[in-house]
């Protein structure tokens, strides 16, 4: 998913003072969209674990698959055949039956080339997937079988070890029908919680009775809040009148140091060439232009620098990037490929998003460029989240990105890049490294680690992707007051896991059933 800077705020309510069963959330102005095929930001991923909820969702710590609207389900020996058994309570938030029929729709609409959507290829496993996605397939031919009401059988053309995570990922929930009919004005949903009431600033949320686990759902509403006001927000957790914040804060005027939650983030911060001119199709002028970078000085803006695209995650074998300058290969491999001292190459625009740090990355590019070539180097500078859209045009050369990871699996980071996914925007087309990933989902353990870290290589060598750093997770939260929120890796809090503790008593302050006990 993309990363856009947000804030997350929920109003405190002290136990056994206050209600305990509303929350409070503040996000930083964004513009919501409710159709989970066409959203990309980590703050709607957020919101969505709400109120969309596929056949498995996220467990709320370690992010391992957890059943949810399937109660359970049987993988074949050969990896290839996935039957899902559904709950037999399923019901969207209207009280209408949800059938395993909805999921099977659902995903075809996700996958059919009239959607646009940019994870409609993460189903390309499927048997005739890719091939319906293209035009090239009718959908009774896909491998998503509704057999009832309550078995959903997926086929798969190659083993994926990592399906389970996928489905995790709100794109596979089911939508109901009329949501498509209405345009998306109707929505009914299917999560532990409903919207109740929208507006510019405000989004409001009710428990759904009639989700399956309705009764372990703690918050009967969620009033959510769009603010940009960061030093507001936590002057507000300073007064106890907050009690989460993400991504929309202010340290400096902070006070309360036992909520900051700090956490390593499944996370990379790169730029990319696009390819949609051919001159920057060719590995070598790439890799001969990132050769001219001052990458110390570059990634030195980074809270953690890194030149991979893969996070260290344990057994993963790191690839290797390009680490430094070195102009006289640069200059040899333009030489070689016929542009002489950039004689002969096209301009070049940075589309970059409105960030000081990437814009003075942009500036230390344009720099090194235009000293070393005779090229005209440009910057474009676009505000969120306009900004994710506009690297789907063929107007520029560079672009850049923070990915927060949609499951926990290197694939996240490295399915992308295949030339066949809805997720390439830079058009990168590179037969070798599709190969490798094709092999990766045939093998198990070590060997499908080598076989991506390998395709992770050609990336990085070719300097398709250049990696600039990593991000952590922070979050201002007092988890002596909240529990079912846990530090993990992709930054995600399911709702339907959250609640305030009953057993907190903040020192000093006298709490309802403490004062009447004494009377």
């Amino acid at each position: 998913m993309k990363k856009l800077l947000i804030s997350f705020i929920f109003l405190t309510v002290f136990p056994g003072i206050w209600a305990q069963d509303e929350f409070s959330a503040v996000f930083s102005g964004v513009d919501m969209n409710f159709n989970p095929h066409k959203t990309f930001t980590s703050t709607e991923a957020q919101l969505y674990t709400a109120i969309f909820e596929g056949l498995v969702t996220y467990h709320p710590k370690t992010l391992e698959p957890l059943p949810a609207a399937a109660r359970s389900w049987e993988v074949s020996d050969d990896g290839l055949t996935y039957t899902f058994k559904l709950r037999s309570d399923l019901r969207y938030s209207n009280g209408n039956k949800l059938t395993a029929e909805h999921f099977r729709s659902s995903w075809l609409r996700l996958m059919s080339p009239e959607s646009g959507s940019d994870y409609g290829s993460l189903l390309d496993m499927v048997v005739n997937g890719a091939a319906y996605r293209e035009g090239l397939a009718e959908a009774s031919e896909v491998g998503i079988v509704a057999e009832s009401e309550s078995v959903l059988t997926v086929t798969l053309e190659h083993r994926a070890p990592h399906l389970l995570k996928v489905l995790c990922h709100h794109s596979f929930a089911p939508i109901h029908p009329r949501f498509f009919e209405s345009e998306g004005t109707d929505l009914i949903v299917n999560g532990p919680y409903l919207i109740e009431e929208t507006g510019e600033e405000r989004l409001v949320l009710r428990k759904n009775e009639n989700y399956w686990d309705r009764d372990n759902v703690n918050m009967g509403k969620i009033n959510i809040f769009f603010s940009d006001d960061l030093t507001g927000n936590s002057i507000a957790f300073n007064r106890d009148e907050r009690d989460w914040l993400a991504d929309s804060f202010d340290l400096s005027v902070l006070n309360v140091d036992e909520a900051i939650v700090f956490n390593p983030l499944f996370s990379t911060t790169y730029l990319f060439f696009s390819n949609r001119n051919t001159v920057w199709s060719n590995g070598n002028v790439r890799k001969a232009m990132a050769l001219l970078l001052p990458w110390e000085k570059i990634r030195s803006l980074q809270m953690i620098p890194g030149s991979t695209l893969i996070p260290a995650i344990p057994d993963y074998p790191s690839a290797e990037g390009i680490k430094n300058s070195d102009p006289d290969e640069a200059m040899a491999l333009l030489r070689d490929e016929g542009y002489e001292n950039g004689e002969g190459l096209p301009p070049i625009l940075l589309r970059l998003p409105r960030s000081e740090s990437i814009l003075a990355i942009g500036e230390m590019i344009r720099e090194s460029w235009t000293k070393y070539l005779n090229i005209d180097v440009n910057i474009l500078s676009e505000p969120y989240p306009y900004y994710f859209n506009s690297l789907k045009k063929d107007d520029y050369t560079i672009g850049a990105l923070t990915w927060i990871g949609d499951y926990a699996d290197p694939m996240t980071f490295l399915e992308m890049w295949l030339q066949t996914s809805s997720l390439n925007d830079a058009r990168f087309i590179n037969d070798e490294y599709d190969e490798r990933i094709r092999k990766s989902s045939a093998e198990d353990s070590d060997e499908r680690y080598r076989l991506m870290s390998e395709a992770e290589t050609i990336l990085l060598d070719t300097a398709q992707v250049m990696p600039l750093g990593h991000s952590p997770a922070l979050n201002i939260i007092d988890l002596r007051f909240i529990d079912g929120w846990y530090p993990n890796v992709l930054d995600i809090h399911p709702f339907k896991y959250l609640k305030f503790k009953s057993d907190f008593r903040i020192p000093g302050v006298v709490t309802a059933d403490q004062l009447y006990s004494k009377t």
